[in-house]
């Protein structure tokens, strides 16, 4: 007895010391421990691909007995060179593992090589049989598991004609064999007997009705043009819509090209490549021309899309965040970020993500403000959960925090902003120091109400922390994204100021210990809001932030599309140097009063380090406080996690310097 008190004093003072006192980074920016769930078609298996020392693995879990053990070590096969991208049930007897080398800042969807081979996983039908692991010798890539057929797969080889052909497990090789004289590659499956669908010139995507059969293919031709097309019945092809080969220098606004299909072979789920980074996702239907958005990723940049296996519903995104590819689910009812905004359910999500054939077993996505995303084993007959793996094991499976919904008037527009508390009473008795977050991008980006890393990382350490979905952001109605045009250094600070106000006259927030800190846009808006109102905040941080509009809008990585964008929404880089020029930190740094902290990377393609040069000569010119540090070998978005750590660790030190924790 005298143990159980002692181990629950233990929990609880656990959890106490994760909210007060030294928090580790480490223990919230690190490699996500479970990254995809899969159920097998007669739900009896789990596949998980999970992170377990250094390397990825794939995990199978009897859902009987609720045993897990580990079927392949990535690094047994790639060397450390590739990573597991995906993994498909094809039966409940085999699993085919996709790899694919992970290169830092993916540019295009249309790049097809990022696989480098496919396995086949056999399982031994009885216990204490090897593994089996079979795989395709010949490039190309998985297009359709074909779960209702056993034994079967599609798969495609593209060149000047690509092709689809249905191949049979039985027939190849295990992936170690060598193969003599006698032995055809692959079984020799690869002729015409076996062809599903063939197109002239090379294919970047295989669009698969639900049925298993082909549907329509994204095709480059001869002259460099790029088509959709609409497989017909008859072999023959039907063009949905044609992108000129100089498409990205021509000036019309949104780039849409399908990634995914609807149950719908006209209809198709498309990102925006006019975008500086695409994380907004449409539905076009491409017979009539008609397009709506139906979701807008917060601030990371989508790679794929996560499809339901039995209409093609959408379910999620894949994005590049800190280096690793990262799952985000919609909520359960399938809406996008927009309504799910408006849900009161203080930030908790809930999304089913797969399924058995007969629908008596379902994998549950579960996330919260306070809880890291957590995988759970459902079943629907007698609503059993099982828990299947969570993706930070590192942190408790709740935070001590509590999640505040509010909003602020700014020039008759609602401003919405999420103010994150610690679930302790405040050390000071004014109340909580408060850091305020101002988020990225500026324009099409948002912080929304589920797990955010920085956000708790934060809270842990005692610190109460405001985020402003200020003017230009995404996510909540399109007058409020609207309003953004034209504000990046007036109204869009202005709100971040006001919300800040309102907050900072709660009872349990200390006014005289506010810091403001951001990375790239937020690092601006924290470096100007420091300069404009130093009796509000006390220090800043400003990690890979604009320091000289002009500069920044004058890049050369920028095409014609995003140049004119910027041009509408920000403004001309020759025309309105003057009006930029009086809203760029680097020519106002005169005016700083309060200590700012500069980082920034080495190799930041996005905003040049440059910009943290300027600063740093304009506020040693007039022997302004601040602190500084260049982070070698890294890039705009921090993706190495130690660095990433390091940095918000270095941020958390400056910050308790100057007001406290």
């Amino acid at each position: 007895m005298c143990y159980r008190v002692f181990f629950v004093l233990w929990t609880l003072l656990s959890i106490c010391n994760l909210s007060w006192g030294d928090v580790s980074a480490q223990s919230f920016f690190n490699t996500p421990d479970v990254l995809s769930v899969k159920i097998s078609p007669d739900g009896k298996n789990v596949a998980s691909i999970v992170n377990r020392n250094d390397t990825q693995h794939l995990m199978l879990r009897d859902v009987n007995s609720n045993t897990e053990r580990s079927l392949i070590d990535a690094a047994d096969f790639s060397q450390g060179n590739a990573t597991i991208r995906g993994a498909d049930w094809i039966d409940n007897q085999h699993i085919a593992i996709q790899f694919s080398e992970v290169k830092k800042g993916i540019k295009d969807l249309l790049d097809t090589q990022r696989y480098l081979y496919l396995l086949i996983l056999e399982l031994p039908e009885k216990r204490g049989d090897e593994l089996k692991i079979l795989s395709v010798r010949t490039q190309g890539w998985l297009i359709d598991p074909l779960p209702s057929q056993k034994n079967t797969f599609l798969y495609s080889k593209s060149g000047p004609y690509s092709k689809i052909y249905k191949l049979k497990i039985s027939e190849l090789s295990e992936h170690t064999a060598k193969l003599h004289k006698l032995m055809k590659v692959d079984g020799g499956q690869f002729v015409k007997a076996n062809e599903v669908a063939s197109v002239a010139g090379y294919v970047t995507r295989w669009f698969v009705a639900t049925n298993g059969e082909p549907a329509a293919a994204l095709h480059f031709v001869t002259n460099g043009d790029l088509l959709l097309s609409r497989l017909e019945k008859d072999g023959g092809l039907t063009t949905l819509k044609r992108w000129p080969q100089d498409r990205e220098n021509i000036v019309e606004g949104k780039n849409l090209l399908p990634i995914a299909m609807t149950d719908n072979a006209n209809i198709f789920y498309c990102l925006d490549f006019s975008e500086e980074e695409e994380r907004s996702v449409y539905q076009v239907d491409f017979s009539i021309g008609e397009e709506k958005l139906i979701f807008e990723a917060d601030s990371f940049k989508i790679i794929d899309l996560i499809l339901s296996m039995e209409d093609n519903r959408f379910l999620g995104v894949e994005v590049l965040r800190d280096g690793d590819i990262r799952r985000i689910y919609l909520d359960d009812d399938s809406k996008p970020r927009e309504a799910v905004a408006e849900n009161k359910e203080n930030g908790v999500l809930r999304s089913v993500v797969g399924r058995s054939l007969d629908r008596k077993k379902s994998i549950i996505y579960v996330e919260s403000h306070d809880q890291p995303g957590r995988y759970w084993l459902k079943d629907n007959l007698t609503g059993r959960k099982t828990s299947i793996g969570r993706v930070n094991a590192r942190l408790p499976e709740k935070l001590n925090s509590r999640l505040i919904d509010g909003s602020v008037e700014v020039e008759a527009l609602k401003i919405p902003y999420l103010l994150s508390l610690p679930g302790n009473r405040p050390k000071n008795k004014k109340g909580y120091s408060l850091i305020v977050m101002p988020h990225g991008g500026p324009i099409g980006v948002f912080d929304n109400r589920y797990f955010d890393s920085v956000t708790q990382y934060f809270v842990a350490s005692g610190y109460a922390v405001l985020r402003v979905n200020f003017r230009g952001s995404s996510g909540y109605t399109q007058e409020l994204k609207d309003a953004g045009k034209g504000q990046w250094g007036n109204l869009m600070l202005e709100d971040i100021y006001q919300a800040s106000r309102k907050v900072v006259s709660r009872d349990d927030i200390d006014g005289d210990r506010v810091a403001i800190f951001g990375m790239s846009y937020g690092g601006y808006a924290a470096t100007m809001s420091a300069i404009l109102h130093p009796e509000l905040y006390r220090c800043a941080v400003n990690v890979a932030g604009v320091s000289d509009l002009s500069l920044y809008l004058s890049s050369s990585r920028f095409n014609e599309t995003q140049k004119q964008w910027f041009k509408e929404h920000v403004g001309d880089p020759v025309l309105n140097y003057d009006n930029l020029q009086a809203i760029s930190p680097v020519y106002l740094a005169d005016k700083l009063e309060r200590p700012l902290f500069i980082m920034h990377g080495d190799e930041d393609a996005v905003v040049d380090i440059e910009h943290a040069y300027r600063l740093k000569l304009m506020l040693e010119k007039y022997e302004k406080p601040f602190s500084w540090h260049v982070f070698s070998n890294t890039n705009h978005n921090f993706e190495d996690l130690n660095v990433r750590a390091m940095m918000f660790s270095k941020a958390k030190d400056f910050i308790g310097q100057h007001i406290g924790g």
